[in-house]
Order: structure tokens, then sequence, then C-alpha cells
């Protein structure tokens, strides 16, 4: 009794960790970059540099970025590791983003991604990089 409640607690919780840890935003073949059911328009983001498993410098990298939308961009968000770091407005352009990290991250591996929103609320996420 006592070996099969162990043997079945042990299974639930692989269960519970491996389905927690899928990344299926990371598939460049996923549709996941497009609009969301904010607004009631259409937008897509996808960033061209710095992509996985590129090198980038603790002090800056500016992230290269196309977007298309069906209305006026209004804000991009960057999350590192998950963690919100910072609004861009469009401001007459598209917002130049960079990832600056501190020395500390020197040899690290960091994800990010960007979350667009167009002016209705229609919004798009890229793939994590």
């Amino acid at each position: 009794m006592e070996k099969k409640l162990i043997y079945s607690l042990t299974v639930f919780l692989a269960v519970l960790i491996f389905s927690g840890c899928g990344d299926f935003l990371s598939d460049p073949n996923s549709d996941t970059n497009t609009g969301g059911t904010g607004g009631a328009g259409t937008a897509k983001i996808t960033i061209t540099y710095p992509l996985s498993n590129d090198t980038i410098s603790y002090n800056g990298t500016q992230i290269q970025y196309t977007y298309t939308a069906s209305k006026a961009g209004a804000y991009v968000h960057l999350y590192i590791n998950g963690q919100f770091i910072n609004t861009y407005p469009f401001v007459n352009a598209q917002p130049a983003i960079g990832i600056y990290l501190d020395k500390t991250a020197i040899g690290k591996t960091i994800n990010y991604l960007l979350v667009y929103f167009d002016s209705d609320g229609t919004y798009a996420q890229t793939d994590t990089m």
C-alpha cells in the first residue's frame, strides 16, 4: 500500500513538473506571435536580432524587430527571464529597444520576448529568444 502511494505521488509530481516546463513559445514555426484578442485588429511581431543562442553585450544590445498591424502602434513591452522590464511607447516611430545587463550576467543565459500593443488594444507576442 505504501509503495503504491509513493509511486502514485512520484508520477503525479513528474507530470506536474514536466507539464510546467514546456516553452511552446520558442518554436519558430508557431503562430503564437500573432494578434491577441484585446482589440478588433490584427498584429504580428518578430525579433530579427539577437536570436536564440546569440551573444549579447552586457552593456547594451539593440533588439531588432519587425511588426505588422492593422492599427497604429501604441507601445512595446520587454520581458527578460519572465520579468517585465520596461514599456517603450511609439512616438513618431518604432521605439528603439535595448537589452542592458550588469556584469553579474556575464556567462549566463537569458531569455527575452517582446509584446506589441496597438492603439485599439490588439497585441502580439514574439517567440521567446
